[in-house]
């Protein structure tokens, strides 16, 4: 891959890019806080040979999933 953009989309409609990181060869990982809801994702790709790549995908949070902020 020459490239990967992730967007998440909230349960309330606002929009979140998403920073991606390559993690060894052919893979990639992203984390970031989401809130509880069904969350969008679309994610687009670019290949060595230039070919573009996308999908979108759905997660549902649950509040049990969520991790509170802490303090520093």
């Amino acid at each position: 891959m020459t490239s990967v953009t992730l967007e998440g989309i909230s349960p309330s409609g606002s929009t979140l890019d998403i920073a991606v990181s390559k993690f060894e060869t052919g893979h990639y990982a992203a984390t970031t806080d989401l809130e509880p809801g069904l969350w969008e994702f679309k994610l687009d790709a670019i290949t060595r040979d230039g070919e573009q790549i996308a999908t979108t995908f759905g997660i549902d949070v649950d509040a049990a999933d969520s991790v509170a902020p802490t303090a520093g």
